[in-house]
Order: structure tokens, then C-alpha cells, then sequence
């Protein structure tokens, strides 16, 4: 769309010191249906580029007083490419020599005075065109990086929903977790044998078609024990309900819901016993034994991270595991803590916020990046690409204030965050102490 010359959108910025030239040029381009602005000298023409203007094609004479085009398109090319803002030099010189000197100085064609419009508006409109063409090629690439990154990240989280089921399979009792979109999120074997369902064909399946009558009362219930957890409330005393087994049979379960907050997103873990063995035992908590086994499965996941530790990462498969142990680590612990009602002090939730909003400052004075950048090349962070082409951070963005912190904070994560940053850090960068002191309270607390 050809946008008016008083916006800072329009096609064509003439830049000349002689009124009678600018007048002529720019009723040559108008009448071919150009939008023009022009600019009485060099100074005015990057000051109009400092402010915003955007024109497709800068028309610049080469004499003129003070800066000459020369200098103006040397400058120009120091902040936009040739593919970014094509310049056409308009001079009165047809020596060789002075227009290899245009095309040193980063011009892109040039036009010789006198010149007839034809010959003018053809130059301009080719490089409209092929400054358009650059644009176009570009947003392709970006939309394809986006594809390219959704589609990884996608299968990511496929595969680690996969690895965390199988990892939970220590766990007796048939556990599955509830995500923000009311999906499965992930589930242990014990939950596959209950129900004789694979994790494949249960996880990202929502929850209602695990339920056999969703529109039931004691379905809809939990469905609504569910949302009040979501909304950070107690589920509340949820009755049996039948669950939908192998071929569609009716599996009567004992459902104990609990509120998790994984780095990753806010679950809701719910724990199955068989309606007719908890009938039997007496009672509908959690049995006292599992507390024990939790703890007990805790202490064997520390134990093989500390193994893995000390042997060597081949091609960042060493890394991945760790994640993922440390990911069942911090879930088991959410579950004990959640039943005993155990949290982390408020001093060291400060400490948490503080430590990374200093990193995250540090990270931009240091590198002039955003934090997604900070996430994805850290690799300690997940961050993903949304639909509206935006990088997200969730995970890392529940670090940076204290009201979304999560309950049971990774602070081997925080740490080795905050010591990525310093290793970027200039020593004479200004927050750099700040963060520095950071670092050091935090492995006090760790």
C-alpha cells in the first residue's frame, strides 16, 4: 500500500540540496504513482532514518555540500544492507572512476543527470521490486524457522512425556497427571495395567475420555475438583467415578488429586486405587506407605544423578537424562511436600526472584540479547515458538517473580544460570557485582 509522504512508510526518499532537482525528481515518481519525501541534505536524510522513516529506495545526489552522496551512503551502509534500503546515486559524473566509487560506497545502481524519467522510474521500480522480493524472502525464512522450531519442540515434549512415564514406573500406585489444557500429561505403568491403556495412546488425550460417563455426577465432581485446584484451591473430597477400561469397561477407581508445579507447567498429579481394594483397606487418603516409597524413590533418583555425574556426556545424551531425573526428583518431592504441606522459606524464594532478574540484566548489558535468546543458548531453559511467531520462556518466566515461583524452585538450574551469565559478563559491567553477590548467597542456601 502506497502510504502518504508525511508517514514514515513511502517508497522513495529524495535527497538533494538543490530545491529545482528534489521538485523534479519527486513530480517524475508522483506521477508514475511513487510515494516521495524528500530531504534537502545528508544530515536531514539520516536524521529522518534515526527517527523511523522506512523508505523503500533512498534517490541520493552525489554533490552536494558537507556530506557528500559518497559519505551519506557509506553512512547508511553501516546500519542497513544493500538488500535492507537499495540507494540509487544520481550523478552528473559518467567516468568510470566515480561510479566504482558509488558502487564502493554501497550504492546499488546509479542514474546520470540529465536523465529521462522513464529511464529514472524503471531504476526505482526495479529496485522497489527486488527490495520486496528481499522482504518477502525473508519472512519465508522466518516463518519456515518457526515451523521448523514448533515441530521440534512438539516432538520434545512427546518424547519427554515418554520418558517420564516410563521413569515413574517405580511409583506402585497408578499415577497420571492433568496439564493446563486438560490433557494427559504423563502416566506410570501402574496406570497403563489399572486401565490397560499404553502411554500412547493416553497422553495429550484429554481428560474426559479417560472418564466413562463424563456427564455422571461423581465424573463431574472430579472435573470440577479438577478446576478448583487449577484455580489454586483444595479439590476437596472427590468420590469414586468409573474410569473407562480396556474395550470400554467400567474400571471403579479411588481418585486422590494433588496441585504440582513442575518448572515446566502447573499439573494436577491424581493418584488411582481400585475402588474395591480401597473399600477393603478402609479410607480414601494416600496410604502412609506411599509417603515412604516416595522418599524412598527420591533418594534412589539422587543416587543415579550422582552417578551420572562423574561420567562422560556423549553428544548431550548425559544432559537430557538429568533433566529428566531431576524433572521426577522435583515431582516426587511436590507430591511429599504437597501432603505434608512443606514450602520453601520466603528469604530463599527472594533470594530466587532476585538472583535471576540480576542475571537477566546482566545477560541484556552484556550481549544486547532478550531472554528467550538467554534460554535457548544457555540450554538450561525451555522456550518455544508460539503461533503468533513469539519465542516463549514460561518456564524461566515463573523465576522472575515471587508469586509465580514454584513451589520447590531448581536452584542447581538458578545457579548454573547465574554462572553462564557471569562467564559473559565484562568485569567492569556495573551489575555484574550484584550479581556476583547472588551467586554466592545461592550456593550458601544450596
Amino acid at each position: 500500500m502506497i502510504l502518504g509522504e508525511t508517514g514514515p512508510e513511502y517508497q522513495v526518499l529524495v535527497v538533494d540540496d538543490e530545491p529545482v532537482n528534489r521538485y523534479a525528481v519527486a513530480a517524475c515518481l508522483k506521477v508514475a504513482g511513487v510515494s516521495v519525501k524528500t530531504a534537502k541534505d545528508g544530515a536531514e536524510a539520516l536524521r529522518l532514518l534515526d527517527t523511523g522513516d522506512n523508505p523503500g529506495v533512498v534517490l541520493l545526489d552525489v554533490m552536494m555540500p558537507g556530506l557528500d552522496g559518497y559519505a551519506v551512503c557509506r553512512e547508511l551502509r553501516r546500519r542497513r544492507t544493500g538488500l535492507e534500503l537499495p540507494v540509487l546515486m544520481l550523478t552528473c559524473r559518467n567516468r568510470v572512476e566515480d561510479v566504482v566509487e558509488g558502487f564502493a560506497a554501497g550504492a546499488n545502481d546509479y542514474v546520470t543527470k540529465p536523465f529521462s524519467r522513464e529511464e529514472l522510474v524503471a531504476r526505482v521500480d526495479t529496485q522497489l521490486r527486488l527490495g520486496e522480493a528481499h522482504r518477502v524472502l525473508e519472512e519465508n525464512v522466518r516463518l519456515r524457522r518457526e515451523v521448523a522450531l514448533r515441530g521440534k519442540t512438539e516432538q520434545e515434549l512427546r518424547l519427554r512425556q515418554l520418558r517420564l512415564s516410563r521413569m515413574l514406573d517405580a511409583i506402585d500406585e497408578a499415577v497420571f497427571a492433568i496439564n493446563a489444557s486438560r490433557e494427559v500429561g504423563f502416566c506410570n505403568n501402574a496406570f497403563e495395567t489399572l486401565l490397560g491403556r499404553s502411554a500412547q495412546e493416553t497422553l495429550g488425550q484429554p481428560l474426559s475420555t479417560l472418564l466413562r460417563d463424563p456427564d455422571a455426577p461423581a465424573s463431574r465432581a472430579v472435573l470440577a475438583g479438577m478446576e478448583r485446584l487449577a484455580a489454586g484451591e483444595p479439590a476437596g473430597d472427590l468420590p469414586p467415578v468409573e474410569l473407562r477400561g480396556t474395550g470400554g469397561q467400567a474400571v471403579p477407581c479411588i481418585v486422590t488429586a494433588t496441585a504440582l508445579e513442575l518448572e515446566e507447567e502447573p499439573l494436577v498429579l491424581l493418584s488411582l486405587r481400585s475402588a474395591v481394594a480401597g473399600a477393603e483397606g478402609g479410607g480414601t487418603a494416600l496410604p502412609a506407605a506411599m509417603l515412604h516409597r516416595l522418599e524412598s524413590n527420591r533418594r534412589r533418583i539422587q543416587r543415579l544423578e550422582e552417578r551420572l555425574l562423574t561420567l562422560e556426556d556423549e553428544g548431550g545424551a548425559k544432559q537430557t537424562v538429568l533433566d529428566d531425573l531431576r524433572t521426577v526428583d522435583a515431582l516426587l518431592e511436590s507430591i511429599g511436600g504437597g501432603l505434608n504441606g512443606a514450602g520453601e522459606r520466603p528469604d530463599a524464594r527472594h533470594l530466587a526472584v532476585r538472583a535471576m532478574n540480576a542475571a537477566l540484566e546482566c545477560w541484556s548489558a552484556a550481549t544486547g540479547l532478550a531472554k528467550g535468546d538467554l534460554a535457548l543458548q544457555s540450554g538450561l531453559w525451555n522456550a518455544y515458538m508460539e503461533r503468533d511467531g513469539y519465542l516463549r520462556t514460561q518456564t524461566l518466566d515463573k523465576y522472575l517473580a515471587e508469586d509465580t515461583l514454584p513451589q520447590r524452585p531448581n536452584w542447581r538450574r538458578i545457579i548454573s544460570t547465574v554462572e553462564y551469565v557471569l562467564a559473559l559478563c565484562p568485569p567492569d559491567l556495573p551489575c555484574r557485582p550484584e550479581l556476583q553477590g547472588a551467586l554466592d548467597l545461592l550456593k550458601h542456601q544450596d
